[in-house]
């Protein structure tokens, strides 16, 4: 009997340590098939169940190219949801969005935020687990297996604080690609269940025909860029009327600029970045104030502070002789002092030396706030 009793514990220690080798297999062999996609399209069927108790399904298509250099998700991707008229574009540097009907778009590129854009419509269809698999923070993981599914479900620990409890994550995995075919999220709060199912279907893997210019998107060329209003509570807000931030820049070609040696000019600043479309659009436009006003006392720099682009910016600039007003490397403490968090941010100082206008994308604005400035001097 003693002997029954022994063989019988050690059977049930072998199977789960067994199973518990066979998680981490399975967890490896993932993310080996993962590392051959370079690009993935699929379809999206989402069914949710919310903690209000209402329920809802989402339907919708996603292309993503892999771009192991991105910090944010590791990959670039355009979403969009079949009952929403909008697309949302994520290029590893900022994030478009659209609304079809209106012909108009919006960017951000504040990257503190970045992640909030799988919140947003088009952002609900993308599944990050199919092109990286996440087992971060777990508190154990289980697998079970039919002929054509391994279920890999990965339990996370309660949040006691807020009263959430029995959270888990199941990954459906296809025996044949060894790929994530569907994802559940599960939690409970007060009793009440949050379930989310993502259904992933139609996967073409590595398709070139189905190339996406994550860049260059064929609604840019058509559609209007929506000027974001930047709210009076706005941090950046908080600069309009103050006396503008010192600084001491160097330009590209590394000549020393510095802020209080342009005091009695109208100075505009253009803080843009290479990979920024709008940015780019906008330069002509800048460079015409400049020619317009540069005889009436207005100075244009143009500062970037993404330091890694500082070569491809130089090269733009080369590349584009026409735009000749003078082009300054940013930094940190700029960046900081400036409220640098989106671009384009322009920014209007008067002769005093004080913000007299802040913005965030270009605008007709600009302009009349430069005659403003100037019919006051």
């Amino acid at each position: 009997m003693r002997k029954s009793v022994i063989f019988l514990i050690m059977s049930l220690f072998l199977s789960s340590y067994a199973l518990a080798q066979s998680a981490e297999q399975i967890i490896s062999a993932v993310r080996k098939s993962q590392e051959s996609i370079k690009t993935i399209s699929y379809k999206i069927v989402r069914h949710d169940t919310l903690v209000t108790g209402n329920q809802r399904t989402l339907t919708g298509h996603v292309k993503v190219r892999v771009d192991t250099s991105d910090h944010t998700f590791g990959f670039l991707f355009w979403a969009k949801e079949d009952s929403v008229k909008s697309q949302l574009v994520y290029n590893g540097n900022m994030s478009y969005a659209t609304n079809d009907d209106q012909k108009a778009y919006s960017i951000s590129t504040d990257r503190s935020s970045m992640k909030d854009i799988l919140y947003s419509a088009g952002g609900r269809m993308v599944v990050t687990d199919m092109v990286k698999l996440d087992t971060s923070g777990t508190s154990g993981v289980s697998i079970s297996q039919n002929k054509r599914f391994y279920y890999l479900t990965i339990n996370y620990p309660d949040l006691t604080k807020y009263d959430v409890s029995k959270r888990h994550k199941t990954v459906t995995i296809d025996k044949t690609t060894m790929l994530p075919v569907a994802v559940r999220q599960h939690q409970e709060t007060l009793d009440k269940v949050q379930d989310l199912t993502w259904n992933i279907q139609q996967i073409h893997l590595n398709d070139q025909e189905l190339f996406y210019d994550f860049f260059n998107p064929d609604f840019v060329k058509t559609f209007t860029l929506k000027i974001p209003v930047v709210s009076q509570a706005h941090p950046l807000m908080a600069l309009k009327g103050m006396q503008a931030p010192v600084f001491e820049l160097r330009s590209f070609d590394n000549k020393p600029i510095t802020l209080p040696e342009t005091l009695g000019k109208i100075l505009l600043l253009d803080f843009w970045e290479v990979w920024c479309g709008p940015c780019i659009e906008s330069m002509p436009k800048v460079q015409h104030l400049y020619e317009k006003y540069k005889d009436k006392g207005l100075l244009v720099y143009g500062i970037i502070n993404d330091i890694s682009q500082l070569e491809s910016s130089k090269k733009l600039i080369r590349k584009n002789p026409e735009i000749h007003f003078p082009m300054l490397v940013g930094n940190d403490t700029l960046k900081k002092d400036y409220q640098v968090n989106a671009v384009p941010e322009y920014v209007l100082i008067d002769r005093k030396g004080k913000i007299t206008f802040i913005g965030l994308g270009y605008s007709e604005n600009i302009e009349s706030e430069i005659e403003n400035v100037l019919n006051e001097n």
